[in-house]
């Protein structure tokens, strides 16, 4: 038995209800990014900062997924794409916006210490050659301590066969 296509009628308040969906709020969703996309990525969509296009682009995918497993529907990039053209006064729902956020440039500009990067995040900055934007990331010198070691301060321990009689009631 085929399943009835919805009307385009259907479809539209469909797409409506996606794009209004709360995913900023959506606690099992956030979780599911993070795990995809990291930690930063994850903050700024929460807070409603800024996004870039390509990080909207990267965020389709698990919006559609999360989406149709929570309502039973069949979404598909390409129809929500193609109904954000046509509707270019709908904006996907990034969260709250706040009034003098400033431009969103890279993830990799800020200069926290603590923060996680994802592996999309990584890769872009080691193809740039950014890599002193990675966080905990040292320099290792190129040589070896050139300091002579020092002899060990610890008794060697001797082996049972070369233990004297004292030796081994000291011992116990």
């Amino acid at each position: 038995m085929a399943t009835p296509s919805p009307s385009s009628q259907d479809t539209e308040n469909l797409l409506k209800d996606f794009l209004a969906f709360p995913f900023h709020e959506d606690r099992a969703f956030l979780e599911g990014l993070q795990l995809l996309l990291g930690q930063p990525v994850v903050e700024t969509f929460q807070r409603g900062g800024p996004i870039t296009p390509e990080l909207e682009q990267a965020l389709l995918g698990p919006k559609i997924f999360y989406y149709n497993r929570q309502h039973g529907t069949e979404l598909t990039p390409e129809v929500v794409e193609e109904y954000t053209r046509m509707h270019p006064q709908v904006n996907p729902q990034a969260g709250p916006k706040s009034p003098g956020t400033p431009p969103f440039t890279s993830l990799a500009k800020t200069p926290d210490e603590d923060r996680q990067l994802s592996l999309a995040e990584l890769t872009r900055l080691i193809e740039t050659g950014q890599t002193h934007l990675i966080p905990h990331n040292y320099t290792i010198p190129d040589g070896v301590q050139t300091q002579a070691p020092e002899p060990s301060k610890v008794p060697i321990k001797k082996k049972p066969w070369e233990r004297t009689d004292q030796e081994e009631e000291q011992s116990f």
